[in-house]
């Protein structure tokens, strides 16, 4: 069955690099909850292991029984009926009574609460595989920000009255802020606020564009004390959906057809106060923005997710002059740049998220330790913590709905005509994603916001956290990318015209941050092949070849993680540095360099191959035939790579490129005229794939490059784990090779 959790290893990748062992340790206050609930974990690998298991059931949830029903869903939306209430699409019913019995729109909610007491980290993911699957549903799964403000803020009565009904779906709720005169500007809230001679508070105003507005739970802004014009002036209340609130107008939108959008009359609608007056926006909305930020950012990502395999698998199946249109150099360049930026939205997303969950546990933890010598450091972490978040959740929250317009738009442009019509979701996509720049914060106040943090050196710091201190030998390029971002900042600082210049560079110096930190996170998370090698590396006492094409650029450190002095040493790598950034890539550079290298590996030593193409695999065995006087019939090589879409491009590349590895291999051929004919290739394959077909295209290749060697394609499930390659070799290797 289709899952869209164990179907994408980026998010897989992503959040087994991130460690989520101390977010969880501080969320379970070192697993103290495990006494009291049977299924509250034990410690941080139990946690990890339910996180995990959450993800899947979203996953399956939103790839067998939901989004199937998304362009139903986006066809029929909402009804407004005559009194007031709202008919939801079919799809959104099934969705929310589907969470709802799984605990899913509980997933940040304490145990107690009937919650799965999980991170944000955890809910971010879970609202990116939503988003693929359906982003209007994302807006009412991402609503559990009302059950969280109701237990952050509210009275114990207010919890359990209304929280274990929002988690198990018998209501749904509303966060009701925005009026037809107030926007971005909150403090200009008019909707009042008032008590009668018995202490109860009554509402009174409209609101409007209020996200499932028709939900029985709504949280309102309301001006309680009428002397403040002011944000001072305003408080949460929450009110119970009733005669009293009539929703007189659904929102003829763009997109999100599925997602109700409100225009809402409140008359002496009665409330009950959450938490203290005067306090509403000033600290409970502020308080939800980081959650808010990360919703919409992971609702940004899932849709770039969706556009960019639409893309993906319409180029692999379209076929124009006898081929795939995948094989088109000006197609593969729009799918890789939108791959390489979903990669990015989906790491700074969940990087932010996990700081965000740090920030909400070290908070706990200092209250807890408040007047022990102890509480001092974690303050002081705290305090870093919490400005880190100040500038990497607009960061997200900007770049991943700006990705996923992109991603869109880009999906069309592969499809053509095609992707213009209704008869493809690219268009939903399109319109889905428009609205993720603007709500929750428009884009360009997500640049203002982040842009203090830019300007104040804070990207240094977040490079410290991730790297470590004393970080900047090892990689070159980030170095050099980072001193380029204080030129420019330091140049807008020195200008005459500092101030007006400053707005008017905003944005661009957001960019700039953003880009430092994506180049450096997609590096050493981008699929997971580098820690795959290592460790099969160590069982067999293997020598590493990294043929991932930026890796032989010298000082560069994306793609696959740039191996360090170390790994290098312990591995006897090669493949690195071939060439530097000021050349031309060449295949014949790097297949020499390869062949070169691999004259150094004694005779029967296992290989480890990262990435690259079959033709790079057929270089390396050209060298060991070179190096070896009577080279065995079989070599012990295994090549780990992340996409089947690297062999379809392997089969079908340039004739430009060929015929120079033709000219290379009539040298090799009349120099060493004795050849072996047999390797072993593994393949990750993505979910959907042909895979007999792309196991034929390799072939093709093989037969292609004049019968250098005979592939044994042994097709790995998804994505290839150290646990699947070692099955895989045991299986079907023909190598006796020892595993530790």
């Amino acid at each position: 069955m289709a899952n869209f959790y164990k179907d994408n290893p980026d998010i897989q990748n992503v959040i087994d690099t991130l460690d989520l062992s101390e977010v969880a340790a501080l969320l379970e206050e070192d697993f103290k909850f495990a006494k009291d609930y049977p299924f509250a974990p034990k410690d941080a690998a139990d946690a990890l292991d339910n996180y995990r298991r959450a993800l899947d059931l979203c996953g399956d949830i939103m790839a067998n029984r939901i989004a199937p029903l998304a362009e139903e869903t986006d066809q029929v939306g909402n009804t407004l009926n005559a009194d007031g209430s709202v008919t939801r699409a079919p799809g959104m019913k099934l969705a929310l009574e589907l969470f709802g019995k799984t605990g899913l729109m509980g997933v940040t909610i304490p145990y107690y609460l009937g919650g799965l007491n999980m991170p944000c980290t955890i809910l971010t993911a879970c609202n990116d595989i939503v988003s693929r699957g359906d982003a209007g549903l994302m807006n009412l799964f991402g609503l559990q920000g009302i059950a969280e403000t109701i237990n952050q803020f509210g009275d114990e009565d207010l919890k359990r009255q209304y929280v274990p009904k929002l988690v198990t779906g018998e209501m749904t709720g509303a966060m009701v802020l925005t009026e037809p005169d107030a926007g971005s500007d909150l403090q200009s809230v008019k909707t009042t606020a008032h008590q009668d001679e018995n202490g109860n508070w009554f509402v009174n105003g409209v609101k409007r564009f209020i996200t499932n507005g028709c939900g029985e739970v709504l949280l309102v802004l309301a001006r309680t004390e009428p002397e403040f014009s002011d944000g001072r002036g305003l408080s949460c209340l929450l009110v119970e959906n009733g005669p009293w609130v009539k929703v007189r107008r659904l929102e003829n939108k763009l997109g999100i057809h599925g997602s109700p959008t409100c225009e809402m009359v409140f008359t002496e609608a009665p409330a009950k106060l959450i938490g203290l007056r005067k306090r509403g926006l000033i600290t409970y909305v502020m308080a939800l923005m980081n959650g808010a930020r990360m919703g919409i950012a992971a609702q940004g990502t899932g849709i770039g997710e969706a556009a960019y395999r639409a893309a993906r698998d319409y180029a692999a199946s379209r076929r124009q002059f006898g081929v795939t249109i995948d094989s088109f150099p000006a197609l593969r360049e729009i799918m890789s740049t939108m791959s390489v930026e979903l990669q990015a939205s989906r790491l700074l997303t969940y990087y932010s998220a996990k700081n965000v969950d740090l920030e909400a546990g070290l908070d706990r933890k200092f209250g807890a330790l408040k007047g022990t010598p102890e509480a001092m450091d974690v303050r002081k972490r705290l305090k870093k913590v919490a400005a880190f978040n100040k500038m990497l959740t607009p960061m997200a929250k900007y770049y991943g709905s700006e990705m996923s317009m992109r991603n869109a738009m880009s999906a069309i442009s592969v499809l053509g005509g095609s992707g213009y019509m209704k008869d493809y979701p690219c268009e939903r996509y399109l319109r889905d994603s428009r609205i993720t720049t603007i709500y929750e914060g428009t884009s360009q106040l997500q640049v203002v916001a982040a842009v203090a943090g830019v300007t104040g050196g804070l990207v240094h710091d977040v490079l410290d956290d991730i790297l470590g201190a004393g970080w900047s030998p090892a990689h070159p390029r980030m170095t050099q990318l980072l001193a380029e971002l204080d030129a420019a900042v330091a140049y807008v600082k020195g200008r005459a015209d500092a101030k007006a210049y400053h707005d008017l560079s905003a944005r661009k110096l957001v960019d700039a941050g953003i880009a430092r930190k994506a180049y450096l996170l997609a590096g050493p998370t981008a699929s997971g092949k580098s820690a795959i090698a290592a460790s099969l590396a160590r069982e067999m006492g293997a020598w590493i070849l990294s043929a991932d094409s930026m890796n032989v650029y010298r000082g560069m450190d994306v793609g696959t993680a740039k191996p360090t002095v170390e790994e290098r040493a312990e591995f006897h790598m090669g493949g690195v540095d071939v060439v530097t950034p000021a050349e031309e890539f060449s295949a014949g550079a790097w297949l020499r360099a390869a062949a070169d290298w691999a004259r150094t590996v004694p005779q029967s030593t296992p290989l480890v191959i990262v990435g690259g193409t079959g033709l790079y695999f057929s270089a390396l065995l050209r060298g060991l035939d070179r190096a070896w006087e009577k080279p065995p019939p079989e070599y012990p090589v295994i090549r780990i790579d992340r996409a089947v879409v690297r062999a379809r491009i392997a089969a079908r590349l340039d004739d430009m490129f060929l015929r120079g590895l033709e000219e290379e291999q009539r040298r090799l051929r009349a120099a060493y005229p004795v050849w072996s004919k047999t390797a072993a290739l593994a393949i990750g394959y993505r979910e959907g794939d042909d895979k007999e077909r792309i196991r034929t295209r390799t072939c093709q290749l093989a037969k292609r490059q004049d019968t250098w060697f005979r592939h044994q394609a042994t097709p790995l499930y998804v994505e290839p784990t150290v646990e699947a390659v070692r099955a895989c070799w045991r299986a079907h290797g023909p190598w006796n090779v020892r595993f530790a």
